[in-house]
């Protein structure tokens, strides 16, 4: 691959093993048991990727997404991510769960679950051996994996894979956009919808795509380790011992392990984790600090406040205040860049109008505006941001696209 996106993605691989011996698993996880004769290699995810945005391309409306009802609040026997999750059904059938309602989602079809929708997923029985490719966001980073029928009706992962990228937050507001556009009115919002939905597959195509290193046995043991502190952050009986009975590893080892090559206890690693996700939720959401302290694995909440404070240096309210005014402040900064008649290609050939009215195309085909003058007006942080996402898009740099087909 040739994008930036592309070249700046890194992966470490997760390949679950066969359990020796099924009874050291703990029951608390309610986990299915991975197996290693079914797997979807990455070489195959890409592929499958593809031909799901050849579908949506070709004008199917291959997507079911739930409404945002009764968000960030907890329901029996379900769970709910601050980040949405993308579900890509890639053979038969699956039952989604919601607080509110209940969704089949077939083969050829994506599942959006948005960010603080409480689900839980069933897989149903058909002709079709049940497959797909899973997509969740943590801490800054992309977890891509394959899952099929544990033969008990529950999704099971495989291959699992972490990528970086400095798209990331790029990729989630595509996906909170596609949330909201279909609660508002989804038969009115086909078009972006489809759209988001057909940039974000293809931004994490992408990544499954570039050339990866395959990681070592032992780093292994600590990438599954950190995927399952991620996974079930939320969990307040989630410990050493917990890890261990899930990896079928001493917990004296998996420490050992686990701090040689982080330089940093498990203990200290799943406590950031769950701050981190805390702050995540303090930013993102109205929940109370109560609430959210209990989504991320604290069953007390002085404690947690305790903890949040010791790690980021003030407690969550006053996190929360801050990041209020700091958002209030940039949205004070002006984002419109005036594009005058003498900026226009041909001299005047427009009358003065708002950049925000145009879209970037525009702006690099009809204006003598410069790129960062385009990139602020558009609403990024900088030049090399927005030069880093149009390549993504587009697979040429604004400068490329300018000179390719400015006219006058």
């Amino acid at each position: 691959m040739n994008s930036s996106l592309a070249r700046e993605g890194r992966a470490i691989t997760w390949k679950p093993v066969t359990p020796a011996a099924p009874s050291r698993r703990s029951p608390a996880m309610n986990l299915p048991e991975p197996t290693s004769a079914v797997q979807t290699p990455l070489e195959q995810m890409g592929p499958a990727l593809r031909a799901q945005i050849a579908r949506l391309e070709g004008g199917a409306d291959a997507w079911r997404i739930p409404a945002l009802s009764r968000r960030y609040q907890p329901a029996a026997g379900m769970h709910y991510h601050f980040c949405p999750e993308l579900f890509i059904l890639t053979g038969g059938e699956c039952d989604f769960q919601f607080a509110a309602q209940s969704l089949t989602v077939r083969a050829g079809e994506v599942c959006l679950v948005p960010g603080g929708i409480a689900h839980s997923e069933r897989v149903r029985r058909t002709d079709s051996d049940y497959r797909s490719i899973i997509v969740n966001f943590y801490n800054k980073t992309v977890y891509v994996h394959g899952a099929h029928d544990n033969g008990h009706g529950l999704p099971a992962p495989d291959n699992m894979y972490f990528f970086t990228t400095p798209l990331y937050a790029d990729i989630i507001t595509f996906l909170d956009r596609v949330g909201e556009l279909a609660h508002e009115d989804e038969a009115a919002n086909r078009v972006p919808i489809r759209a988001l939905l057909t940039a974000t597959l293809a931004l994490v195509a992408q990544l499954v795509e570039a050339p990866q290193d395959q990681p070592s046995p032992v780093r292994d043991i600590v990438t599954r380790c950190q995927w399952l502190v991620k996974r079930h952050a939320n969990n307040c009986e989630l410990s050493l011992g917990f890890l261990a009975k899930e990896l079928e590893l001493s917990p004296s080892y998996l420490s050992r392990v686990f701090s040689d090559k982080t330089g940093e206890r498990l203990a200290e690693y799943i406590t950031r984790i769950r701050i981190q996700n805390a702050a995540d939720g303090l930013r993102t959401t109205q929940l109370s600090v109560k609430a959210i302290g209990a989504a991320c694995g604290f069953s007390d909440t002085s404690y947690f406040c305790r903890v949040f404070r010791q790690l980021i240096g003030q407690t969550p309210q006053d996190y929360r205040a801050r990041y209020y005014r700091a958002s209030l402040e940039v949205e004070r900064r002006p984002k419109t860049v005036l594009a005058e008649g003498a900026h226009f290609v041909g001299g005047g050939v427009y009358a003065p109008l708002a950049l925000s009215e145009l879209n970037v195309f525009d702006a690099l085909r009809c204006t003598r505006l410069s790129i960062k003058s385009i990139a602020t007006g558009l609403g990024f942080v900088d030049e090399a941001s927005f030069a880093k996402f149009f390549q993504a898009a587009t697979g040429q740099t604004p400068a490329q696209y300018r000179a390719d087909s400015q006219v006058g």
